[in-house]
């Protein structure tokens, strides 16, 4: 996912999805069901923001 940073904020969010998208790799593998729940979380959030930056 490349998100282009139009001002400081949205410089922010794309190194915020960027860490998310990292830690969903540890996050990810784990087997704990509460693992399995924060990482589809994850994904969404991540999925959410890219569909937002589409329409912008």
């Amino acid at each position: 996912m490349e998100v282009k940073a139009k001002t400081k904020r949205d410089s922010g969010l794309r190194t915020a999805v960027l860490l998310l998208k990292r830690a969903n790799r540890y996050v990810g593998v784990h087997n704990s069901i509460g693992a399995m729940d924060l990482s589809t979380e994850i994904v969404e959030f991540i999925a959410a923001i890219e569909r937002q930056e589409k329409v912008l």
